[in-house]
């Protein structure tokens, strides 16, 4: 890509105008404000890099659209001046597959430590993996109209991330994590922090839906959950389906303070908190795949634990 000193694209091959669905007859009037990098205060417009600055450093840009992230190693170069000022070159390598398996590595470390923090939840996680799949193919499905936002990437990127959904308990003491009674109320507030610690581990890792599934999982439809008491659609949607996944499979599991739940119970009380806990959309969308969130509970038990987070993360 060729451009200039107010970041006005003159000059690209056919690859770059395909991947960024530039046309021709943009050139020498369309800016590159569609390019992102990550700067101090977060993510920026390529734009608003000081042109002093941007021969100093190759730069990691993102291209983001329909749910999708690409990143670019980017070097540029000053090519000359002309009646626009100065004019650059921007030489754009591709890095998505690298990051994606430095990243997919990196989160399979992340859920073997959570293991060692929670053991008895190892098999959970495959487990919400799974059912959060089944929601979304689901509703891209059958509902797409009123969820425009899910996609194949949508589905494929919620079926590994919503594992992360606790990873901040990494920073839960475990006297609180373990405790047989009932928590105080500042005990519980610890426990809360959990959500805001994951998206700080997730902040530079796992990428946004990530991030916003440790963050939001515990908000309610109906603004009454936390970190935030978010509402309806100001919760997003990755976290919405994440927060029915966790609480059916939670209702089903054994742990040393409850008893385990058969389906038909964990469904009634799924179904019940259709508008308060839960986007009702999505209580139908489970309500019409129960019996496949049956089916996975069945087939993934504990003692499988090292077959599950191998199947997580196969790069």
């Amino acid at each position: 890509m060729v451009f200039d000193s107010t970041f006005t694209i003159i000059s690209a091959n056919t690859v770059f105008l395909q991947t960024f669905n530039v046309k021709i007859e943009e050139l020498g009037k369309r800016k590159a404000d569609f390019l992102l990098y990550q700067s101090v205060t977060g993510i920026s417009q390529f734009n608003t890099i000081p042109l002093d600055e941007l021969q100093k450093d190759a730069y990691i840009l993102m291209y983001i659209a329909e749910g999708m992230e690409i990143s670019f190693c980017v070097d540029i170069f000053t090519i000359g001046d002309g009646v626009r000022g100065k004019y650059f070159y921007a030489l754009m390598r591709d890095v998505s597959v690298m990051e994606s398996r430095f990243i997919d590595k990196s989160l399979h470390a992340l859920i073997k430590a959570s293991l060692y923090k929670d053991n008895d939840t190892s098999v959970h996680l495959d487990r919400v993996n799974l059912y959060s799949r089944v929601i979304s193919e689901h509703l891209f499905r059958h509902h797409h109209d009123q969820f425009p936002e899910i996609n194949q990437f949508f589905i494929d990127k919620i079926s590994v991330v919503a594992a992360l959904h606790d990873i901040g308990k990494i920073g839960t003491p475990d006297w609180i994590l373990s405790k047989p009674s009932d928590l105080t109320e500042a005990e519980f507030d610890v426990i809360k922090e959990h959500t805001v610690n994951g998206a700080f581990i997730l902040s530079s890792l796992g990428g946004e839906m990530a991030r916003d599934v440790a963050l939001f999982h515990h908000e309610r439809w109906d603004g009454s959950g936390y970190p935030y008491n978010l509402k309806e659609h100001d919760i997003p949607l990755c976290a919405r389906i994440v927060a029915l996944a966790d609480v059916y499979d939670a209702l089903r599991m054994a742990r040393f303070y409850k008893n385990p739940l058969p389906h038909d119970e964990a469904k009634a009380i799924i179904a019940a908190e259709r508008g308060g806990h839960f986007d009702p959309l999505i209580v139908d969308a489970f309500l019409e795949t129960d019996q496949e969130f049956a089916r996975i509970f069945n087939n993934y038990r504990k003692g499988q634990e090292a077959e599950v987070i191998e199947e997580l993360f196969s790069v």
